[in-house]
């Protein structure tokens, strides 16, 4: 089943890094960086944030991902990068939440602890020593 995405919103200027010149079609353009890991550059600069967000979108990225200095016709790199971004005061790039991934499996339960009858592991690591030597003996 498709991921859940963002609710659309009207991109708020007050908020939008971009001041809406360049529209995060599910909210706002917001200064983040917070999601390299196995993100990817598109082979091609974007002539805008909002292509980069079509990019970004048909490759099934999480997020469009694109440099804070982008100003109006000029280009910018465009990343595609994975997970929930957080936003990040201190950084030049700037994310859109494209859609919100789907939550992990839980986790497995704790494995049960050994019934009593098994051997603890000083009783195994006896029995490997004992049959080490006996094989250096032969």
């Amino acid at each position: 089943s498709p991921s859940p995405s963002p609710s659309p919103s009207v991109c708020d200027p007050a908020v939008d890094f971009f001041g809406c010149e360049s529209p995060c079609p599910a909210g706002n353009w917001i200064k983040s960086n917070s999601n390299t890991e196995g993100e990817y550059e598109f082979e091609q600069e974007a002539t805008s944030p909002a292509q980069c967000y079509e990019w970004a979108a048909e490759a099934g990225c999480d997020i469009a991902n694109v440099d804070g200095y982008w100003v109006s016709g000029t280009t910018t790199e465009c990343w595609c990068q994975f997970g929930v971004f957080e936003p990040q005061d201190d950084v030049r790039w700037v994310s859109c939440q494209i859609k919100i991934p789907p939550p992990l499996p839980p986790s497995l339960p704790s494995p049960l602890p050994p019934p009593p009858w098994a051997p603890g592991i000083e009783q195994l690591e006896r029995r490997v020593a004992t049959s080490t030597d006996d094989a250096e003996e032969n």
